[in-house]
């Protein structure tokens, strides 16, 4: 294959503009109130597409549906819910990042921006794509080099800007209302007792984005504590569907998300026990054994991290600790049955010198 000739090949570290929306942040005044209210990056989006806010009545219930006052021309005021003012933002954005500015004869920054174009470097920025470098061939033909969650990628232009605007697009669609319906919960909790995780998972995928949106954007924190913790067992229903299935990637993937987003809440302790389960089928005890102490340490019951510990413990030979964990969920009221062959196996090789703590297992 023979390598493409580039009329133009040139680093944008220049160019980029890395950590705006950062900065921009810290001049704004209750800055993580609004980004409930508007979004993660509702703010900057507002900005970017001209919306200058007059007031905002925060809800904390659903700051989404805060009303929000905007400046029109001549004076005028509209009032619009803020998740209804940031998804019209987005949409106005979707279209600026799409357009091609004139081709650079030179690689002179100012040429480098007019080109790719002043709202796809901002919105880039925001959404953690590096733009790496530019490369244009003889044919006139541009090619971006790209950093997007640690993979580095080669897109044309044209590919680059559409991936942009899909972002975006799906953060419109996760500003839709994040409440969790209660029948939706009460139809996969019947199905869960049913063990019918496909019913499970066809209940609750459909709304998986919008509940870690609701989690990731801070709201949950200000949530009642039913509301909180029926929307973690949303996650964990969806999480234990996937398990169940045998789809460990889905899984992990959609619980660590819901872990992250309740930012250390004690209802996230249900779901760091679910990660241990599923970092046990993937064969990872270090990670289960992380994932599950850090249940512990967020007030899980033993009963429930215990069987999952005691056997990671053991899987690396460390047999004692695993026995003190066994103690620990029997006396919690995990039945025995639940360390299958962990607790045989544990009390044959703790050795004599552990009798004591032997002893206190064979009690339970």
């Amino acid at each position: 294959m023979t390598t493409p000739a580039f009329a133009l090949d040139v680093s944008l570290d220049d160019v980029r503009l890395d950590g705006w929306y950062v900065d921009f942040l810290e001049t704004v005044p209750n800055a993580d109130l609004l980004s409930e209210a508007f979004g993660e990056h509702g703010l900057g989006y507002l900005m970017l597409a001209g919306v200058r806010l007059e007031s905002v009545a925060f809800d904390r219930n659903d700051p989404g549906a805060s009303v929000v006052d905007v400046q029109l021309s001549e004076g005028r005021v509209a009032r619009a819910p803020a998740r209804l003012l940031a998804r019209r933002a987005i949409e106005a954005l979707v279209e600026q990042v799409l357009l091609e500015g004139p081709m650079p004869t030179s690689p002179e920054s100012e040429e480098l921006r007019a080109f790719l174009g002043a709202r796809l470097l901002l919105v880039a920025a925001m959404q953690d794509i590096r733009l790496v470098r530019l490369k244009i061939t003889v044919e006139g033909e541009a090619i971006v080099d790209l950093v997007h969650d640690d993979d580095v990628i080669s897109l044309g232009l044209a590919d680059v800007r559409q991936f942009v605007a899909d972002q975006l697009v799906e953060e419109a669609r996760l500003l839709e209302d994040t409440r969790l319906d209660p029948a939706q919960l009460d139809a996969a909790r019947s199905a869960a007792l049913r063990q019918d995780w496909d019913e499970v998972g066809a209940t609750l995928e459909p709304f998986a984005a919008q509940f870690v949106a609701a989690l990731r954007s801070g709201a949950a924190s200000r949530m009642e504590p039913i509301e909180r913790a029926e929307l973690v067992e949303a996650v964990d229903l969806l999480g234990v569907s996937h398990f169940r299935r045998g789809d460990l990637e889905s899984a992990e993937t959609i619980l660590r998300l819901g872990a992250q987003g309740c930012r250390g809440e004690v209802e996230s302790a249900r779901l760091f026990v679910r990660l241990g389960e599923v970092a046990i089928a993937r064969g990872s005890a270090g990670e289960a054994i992380g994932a599950l102490r850090r249940a512990a340490a967020l007030g899980a019951h033993a009963r429930d991290y215990a069987p999952g510990l005691a056997r990671a413990l053991a899987g690396r030979g460390r047999h004692v600790a695993a026995l003190a964990v066994m103690h620990e969920g029997l006396a919690d009221g995990a039945p025995r049955n639940a360390f299958g062959s962990t607790l045989d196996e544990s009390v044959a090789r703790a050795g004599a010198a552990f009798d004591v703590v032997r002893s206190r297992i064979a009690k339970h």
